[in-house]
């Protein structure tokens, strides 16, 4: 895919996040009985509902990904607790970070994946990179959500 599309794809995602809000919001809408619904109304009740179950997931990697703001990028640092800490900010377990990945095959296509934060017996780790290595040796960064 060329970089144009990808940009291009990005933006439009990004342009969608009204129109996926308000999906969304219309997802919660609870069914009145007496509105005498169709047996054909039923079903695309029943369809709208498993498409918002998917707006939503694409929504909140929009939010959640995408559109949010880097609040904190570097190696993490552990203190006299034992806790890990970036730029201020706590690192805790099942928290999201994203995470540089180091191809070592191609370094140019190095770039940043999202993972969560684990901990097993106090020590800290990096989900998709297993237990075995070392949280404090990865760039890792945060966003507000």
């Amino acid at each position: 895919m060329k970089r144009e599309s990808i940009i291009e794809s990005i933006k439009l995602l990004k342009d969608m996040e009204p129109i996926l809000k308000k999906l969304l919001e219309l997802k919660d809408i609870e069914w009145d009985d007496d509105d005498n619904f169709t047996s054909e109304e039923y079903y695309q009740m029943y369809v709208l509902h498993n498409i918002s179950n998917s707006v939503e997931q694409v929504f909140n990697y929009l939010t959640q990904n995408l559109n949010a703001p880097i609040i904190a990028e570097g190696y993490a640092k552990k203190d006299s607790k034992g806790e890990y800490q970036l730029e201020g900010y706590w690192l805790l377990p099942g928290q999201q970070i994203e995470f540089w990945y180091e191809d070592d095959y191609d370094p140019e296509t190095s770039h940043y994946l999202i993972s969560e934060i684990g901990v097993d017996k106090g020590k800290y780790y990096i989900e998709s990179l297993g237990k075995e290595v070392n949280i404090e040796g990865v760039k890792i960064r945060l966003k507000t959500y």
